[in-house]
């Protein structure tokens, strides 16, 4: 079950985690993605302790922050996949420079390039979205 939690820890102060029970459900897709590799995995035990106050292992067990996964994502992936490209006119009335992951002014409509399928460009803009939310996404295995 995904779920997102806020959990303090003595090491980082309040982390905010999206946890994803393995790869479920439309997560699936990004299994072995440049997106999907960015994901912390964790075990269901290191979980289980944090809930319960001992948030070391975790701590540990966490990949690169919600920051350092927005600066790995791939170039093709940080801008929107409909924007105009190689001559051919998407359909998105306010496709401009903010239309870019970096940019503080991301439009909720953003659909990262560099996916072929719809769902996947969704889910792939979920994860992006939480990032800039501070969030880390966290497999549960």
């Amino acid at each position: 079950m995904t779920r997102r939690v806020k959990l303090p820890t003595q090491q980082m102060g309040e982390v905010q985690l999206m946890l994803l029970d393995g790869w479920e459900g439309p997560w699936d897709l990004l299994r072995g993605t440049p997106i999907g590799e960015l994901f912390s995995v964790v075990s269901r035990e290191v979980v289980d302790h944090a809930l319960h106050k001992l948030s070391r292992p975790l701590v540990d067990s966490l990949g690169i922050p919600p920051d350092g996964a927005l600066r790995k994502v791939p170039e093709l992936s940080r801008l929107c996949w409909l924007r105009v490209r190689q001559g051919r006119q998407r359909e998105c009335p306010i496709q401009g420079p903010e239309c870019d992951i970096r940019s503080p002014k991301m439009p909720t409509c953003f659909e990262p390039d560099g996916f072929g399928d719809e769902a996947a460009r969704f889910v792939a803009a979920r994860a992006i979205e939480l990032w800039r939310e501070g969030v880390y996404v966290v497999v549960v295995q």
